[in-house]
């Protein structure tokens, strides 16, 4: 019995203690029992996984952040924006739309341009072929050949009557012969040249009779009858200078009056073929006779302003009138966020308040530039309106909200949204000592549609990533996943 008692304790003792884990004080550890180490040195095996403060930061030069085209900012006080929602639509704007209906009848030729195409001002649209703007052409043409003539007839009197003139002074200066360089005898002054003609043989002739009197070789008689004929003579040039005078005076402002006529006729045709579209260019053509086209008919719609085709409506061979909207052009530089506020907000919307417009997942900010001067009856509601920029994601259409900023709440220490990253299921933001950037874990608090109130984690005047702290986390992360740190 006593042997039993002996064997068994034996055997519990060796159970427990187990091979190769003797612990007494002359116990020596075998190798296999080094891989087994508890101690300090135990850690040895993930040493190079170890997250460090100094692994957990990313170094990046001034040339990487300018390249990288980061933006730094100093943590600081700022201000959230209250706002009150409403719902609206984006829409084109209108001020920079155009229904483009011809001016004239007539029947597609050829179509240039097409759906969704980009056309800058003055670019040919479609040609077509019209009998209106054939007419209108013939007119001006017909017109502008009249206006000519008028003005060569005009010019044609104003020589003559210089011609009289000139004449009338040399009679006065006592030159008997009238005909300078670029005088000449004009049919319609001949009787007068004829008078003085006349004139200055009664006057030749009397002074020969005269002298002849004097020294009585010749009769009283002779010498009166040729006193006689310069009487006659003196009073028909008197008559012929005055007539001819009414004559030339009347006869010009018939064609003074008739240019203004014609003139007039001229303008009206020149300005209808600008009503019908014709360019500058184009009239300058026809009046020189320059015109490219031997075909009147055949015109061009051209694009009054710069924009992308939204709406077509012409084929080849249709007909098209001043009725028919063919093209509907819009520049796309902007466009209006329409929206809609209660009536019992009357009189906390008003012009020029900063708002938030979220449209397709992205928000912008503008100013309320119209505001509805009526309430629309079944929604108790009006119209108000701000501008937002183009971008490639926005079209007309698109449901929006409108955050229309009411007041403003000022916070110790705030950052745009921009700034917050996650990061293993933390919020943080990255600040910048000297060269390297590291997360700061930061607990967030009130926030709008483009800042975020932060509560803890960020100092005042710290340096941090406001713009692109991706380009940061994307360090952190590749060094995490570098040679020796897989899990």
């Amino acid at each position: 019995m006593y042997k039993l008692i002996i064997i068994g304790a034996c055997l519990i003792s060796l159970s427990v203690a187990g091979p190769g884990h003797d612990h007494g004080a002359s116990s020596h550890k075998s190798k296999s029992h080094k891989d087994h180490d508890h101690s300090k040195k135990a850690v040895d095996p993930h040493k190079g996984h170890d997250h460090s403060k100094e692994e957990s930061k990313a170094t990046l030069s001034p040339k990487d952040i300018k390249e990288l085209k980061m933006t730094l900012s100093n943590v600081g006080q700022g201000y959230l924006n209250k706002t009150m929602k409403y719902s609206g639509e984006l829409q084109l704007n209108e001020d920079r739309l155009v229904h483009i209906n011809p001016r004239f009848s007539g029947f597609v030729r050829k179509v240039e341009k097409k759906l969704g195409d980009y056309v800058e001002k003055g670019e040919i649209l479609a040609l077509v072929d019209s009998l209106e703007i054939g007419e209108a052409r013939s007119n001006f043409i017909e017109m502008k050949r009249n206006y000519e003539l008028a003005s060569q007839d005009l010019q044609r009197v104003e020589n003559l009557r210089n011609t009289f003139y000139n004449s009338l002074t040399r009679i006065q200066d006592g030159k008997s012969d009238l005909s300078t360089n670029g005088d000449s005898l004009n049919e319609a002054i001949g009787d007068f040249y004829k008078s003085f003609s006349r004139l200055s043989l009664a006057k030749k002739t009397w002074k020969r009779e005269q002298k002849l009197f004097k020294e009585k070789v010749n009769s009283e008689e002779a010498y009166l009858a040729a006193q006689s004929q310069l009487e006659e003579a003196q009073t028909d040039f008197s008559f012929q200078k005055d007539q001819q005078k009414y004559e030339i005076e009347r006869e010009l402002l018939q064609k003074k009056r008739l240019l203004q006529l014609v003139d007039i006729k001229f303008r009206s045709a020149r300005n209808k073929l600008v009503l019908f579209g014709l360019t500058e260019q184009e009239i300058s053509d026809l009046s020189q006779n320059t015109f490219q086209s031997d075909d009147l008919t055949l015109t061009s719609l051209r694009a009054p302003f710069a924009g992308h085709i939204i709406v077509k409506h012409l084929v080849v061979g249709e007909r098209i009138s001043s009725e028919t909207s063919v093209y509907t052009i819009a520049d796309l530089q902007d466009y209006w966020a329409l929206f809609q506020v209660y009536s019992q907000d009357t009189r906390k919307i008003k012009l020029g308040q900063d708002l938030e417009v979220t449209v397709a997942e992205k928000s912008y900010k503008a100013k309320i530039d119209y505001i509805g001067k009526t309430i629309n009856e079944a929604t108790r509601s009006f119209d108000a309106r701000a501008l937002i920029k183009y971008d490639d994601g926005l079209k007309a259409g698109l449901f929006l909200q409108a955050n229309v900023v009411v007041d403003k709440i000022k916070v110790q220490i705030l950052v745009p949204k921009t700034a917050i990253f996650e990061m293993d299921g933390s919020k943080v933001v990255f600040v910048k000592h000297d060269k390297k950037f590291e997360p700061k874990k930061v607990q967030i608090g009130r926030q709008d549609a483009f800042n975020v109130e932060i509560i803890t984690g960020l100092n005042i005047n710290e340096t941090y990533v406001s713009i692109g702290g991706f380009h940061v986390k994307a360090e952190l992360l590749k060094g995490s996943l570098g040679d020796g740190h897989n899990h």
